[in-house]
């Protein structure tokens, strides 16, 4: 059973998840008020208008496709040389300790599982739709992770970066078919942004089979595209894994210093 908030658009939606299709009842406004149309469309709830678009429905279930592939990533504890236990994980009282290998989702980056949900909020929201360009700040695992996604929904993308990013970056970006916009300095990403999707919009309006664009904006919308109660999520991949562990529930999630918008999407379910 999943409930979702989309807070842009004032949705509730509440739905049984099943093997083959998930069924969706969507409210408006504040929980508890009255219900709208239930609509089962293989996916997660959209609009009614994006429920009849063909597109969006291939889109989820694209997405639905991969995750059936890459399922999860291991979970890997920590072993001495000998292929033992360290010493200090020795005794009732020892520490175990665990390493999440992201690196073995199909984009290789940790950000593959906030890229994907970034999407699915875009496209349950009604903000992404068919010949669409998709645009985010970012230039390191997101848009590469991003990129990957884009490409496999037959969209446009394009990352904006400052210019002391390194070339390594650049390339893995465009090696997915992504594209990168260079700006003087990281200050200046995020209004480049909006200038690139409001030029793409503009244009749209005179030639509509462009698609115009759509700015994914990790860091405003991690928090909201992750659901933390299911999702396929890095905190309850985590969790999963470890319950039938010595120690079920960790004592501490260490992550590196980059990772804000990772955190930001899983903080919520480590809390509770």
């Amino acid at each position: 059973h999943q409930r979702v908030f989309l807070p842009k658009r004032g949705l509730m939606c509440e739905g049984a998840t099943g093997a083959c299709r998930r069924s969706f009842v969507v409210s408006r406004g504040k929980e508890g008020q009255g219900r709208g149309a239930s609509y089962e469309v293989g996916d997660v709830a959209c609009s009614p208008h994006d429920v009849r678009s063909s597109w969006v429905k291939e889109a989820f279930r694209t997405i639905y496709r991969l995750d059936q592939r890459a399922s999860t990533t291991p979970l890997i504890q920590l072993e001495d040389q000998q292929g033992g236990y360290p010493s200090f994980s020795k005794g009732k009282n020892g520490i175990d300790l665990y390493v999440k290998n992201e690196a073995a989702l199909p984009s290789g980056s940790l950000k593959h599982r906030l890229a994907r949900s970034l999407f699915m909020y875009a496209l349950a929201t009604g903000q992404l739709r068919e010949n669409m360009t998709v645009v985010e700040a970012s230039s390191g695992s997101t848009a590469i992770s991003e990129a990957w996604f884009a490409r496999r929904l037959g969209l446009s993308y394009i990352s904006v970066v400052a210019k002391s990013t390194a070339q390594e970056k650049i390339e893995a970006i465009e090696s997915l078919g992504g594209e990168c916009v260079l700006v003087e300095s990281t200050a200046k990403i995020y209004g480049k942004c909006e200038e690139i999707v409001k030029e793409l919009n503009e244009k749209a309006k005179l030639q509509p089979k462009r698609g115009g664009a759509h700015y994914l904006d990790q860091f405003t919308n991690a928090e909201a595209a992750t659901d933390w109660r299911g999702n396929n999520n890095l905190a309850t991949s985590i969790f999963s894994q470890m319950e039938r562990e010595r120690f079920p529930d960790p004592g501490w999630i260490v992550v590196g210093a980059g990772t804000v918008a990772t955190v930001s999407s899983n903080l919520f379910c480590w809390r509770q």
